[in-house]
């Protein structure tokens, strides 16, 4: 197989969708999707009355921050967050004092409410039957994590890996190609990449 990480995702879901428990025939997220979602979430009657407690509430910026958390939080299959693929300003998500940070209105408010809305666009995907690309990637290094099945027929079929350009990979690909390739001296992998390219 010669592809991109997230065809090679693909390609693992479409071949061992029944013993990975991937669901099948979803459509692909678009741009609207989101934007749709993100306005019928900030006009909940329990949203508005946290942002109307604000002096000043720039709500587009809002908006923008709930979008970047949708493209980058993570709830593993215990609902707990990912440290190491997370990647938000991690000041305000995990500090105890966020509540006393006071600069950024629209940012503090959008990580308080970041697992209630990750879970509500988890929900909002499901019932509209929409995936992302990232969804690919997050379903397989879920599948390989807690689906021994999954994972041993993923081993069985690929021994060798090279990964090009290893420098651009993220932590969830990383994790991917761990526990496939780097369990036991029966598979390998080989990186190529330039860390001056790294971005």
């Amino acid at each position: 197989f010669i592809g991109t990480i997230h065809s090679f995702t693909q390609q693992l879901i479409n071949e061992f969708g029944l013993s990975g428990n991937f669901a099948i025939g979803l459509t692909m997220q678009q741009d609207k999707h989101i934007d749709d979602f993100i306005n019928r979430y900030i006009r909940r009657e329990d949203v508005i009355s946290k942002i109307l407690a604000y002096d000043k509430f720039d709500v587009d910026g809002f908006g923008k921050y709930l979008k970047n958390i949708i493209k980058n939080y993570y709830l593993d299959k215990d609902g707990k967050v990912v440290k190491s693929i997370v990647y938000i300003d991690k000041e305000l998500l995990y500090s105890k004092r966020r509540s006393a940070i006071k600069k950024f209105d629209e940012k503090q408010l959008a990580y308080e409410l970041a697992v209630e809305y990750y879970l509500a666009w988890k929900k909002e995907k499901q019932t509209k039957r929409i995936q992302s690309f990232d969804d690919m990637i997050l379903n397989v290094r879920e599948a390989l994590y807690n689906n021994e099945k999954f994972a041993l027929e993923v081993r069985n079929k690929y021994q060798y890996a090279i990964i090009d350009e290893f420098q651009d990979t993220n932590q969830k690909q990383f994790d991917i190609f761990e526990k496939i390739f780097m369990q036991d001296n029966l598979h390998h992998i080989i990186v190529v990449g330039d860390p001056k390219q790294s971005i």
